[in-house]
């Protein structure tokens, strides 16, 4: 008898939030600039993110995971940078036409 496939619990989850085809394949600056730009807050940012990185599962290699948390820390220095984020809210900046830098 064949066992039975668990079901995934994310298919379930209902967002309004449709991240922009590929996004999450993407450098981590154009991550942070993409989610950032479309949340209300640093919390909304990051649970985002978490939430792909949580539907992705053990699909989402090593690299991957690094490349999230590196965005993670990019949505962070934004929203800590008042007008960082205000700029990127205000215009679709490529992130390589910006200096963005965290240590």
């Amino acid at each position: 008898m064949a066992a039975k496939k668990a079901k995934k619990w994310s298919k379930k989850i209902k967002t309004s939030w449709e991240p922009p085809e590929g996004l999450f394949k993407q450098d981590p600056k154009t991550i942070a600039y993409a989610v950032a730009s479309d949340s209300k807050d640093l919390r909304q940012a990051i649970q985002r993110i978490r939430f792909y990185v949580n539907r992705a599962g053990s699909n989402l290699s090593t690299e991957r995971k690094r490349t999230m948390d590196r965005a993670k820390d990019y949505v962070r220095f934004l929203f800590d940078n008042p007008s960082s984020l205000a700029q990127v809210r205000r215009s679709s900046i490529a992130p390589s036409s910006t200096s963005l830098s965290i240590a």
